[in-house]
């Protein structure tokens, strides 16, 4: 259905976002609002909304994935595009990912190398973890934080301590909600 919006999409701000445009895919640096999906940090220049962008392109492909539910272009994966008047830029967004799962691996890894009655051994693991939670955005009450809880609980083989899981989640989520 269509609907008429009220909104001047002309009219330019004094400082620069950076908006998204589902049709490309892409990203783009722009003194006007109204779009698609804007990104709440602004900017004083259009160099350095770009720069931004370039520096930290792991956080616009999550919010790429979160906004498409994960249907991306396979011929986009793993990176990000920002249209710019001048040349379109194309940056790898792989690597937030990678030292994600090789945090992930560490942590289940150390979990299942520790034993968990050791003095030390429950909070290094909820510390780890927590900083997984925060550093990835990861919400206690969603189906990654259930699979990651799940993963550690069995690496640990907390099952064989008598340790039962739902203890086991509301400590490991102590410090996340």
């Amino acid at each position: 259905m269509y609907k008429e919006l009220d909104h001047d999409f002309s009219k330019e701000f004094d400082t620069y976002i950076l908006g998204y445009c589902p049709d490309s895919t892409s990203w783009f640096a722009t003194k006007q609002r109204g779009f698609f999906f804007e990104y709440e940090k602004t900017f004083s220049s259009e160099k350095e909304a770009v720069a931004f962008f370039v520096k930290h392109p792991y956080i616009f492909l999550s919010l790429e994935e979160e906004m498409l539910g994960g249907q991306r272009p396979k011929s986009a994966e793993g990176k990000v595009f920002l249209e710019h008047p001048k040349s379109s830029i194309e940056v790898p967004a792989v690597r937030k990912k990678d030292e994600k799962e090789r945090l992930m691996d560490f942590i289940a890894k150390f979990t299942g190398e520790n034993d968990w009655n050791d003095f030390y051994t429950p909070d290094t693991v909820r510390a780890f973890f927590t900083t997984l939670c925060f550093v990835y955005n990861i919400d206690a009450d969603t189906l990654e934080c259930d699979q990651i809880l799940a993963q550690l609980y069995e690496k640990a083989k907390l099952s064989n301590k008598m340790l039962d899981f739902d203890s086991f989640e509301n400590y490991m989520l102590t410090f996340v909600v």
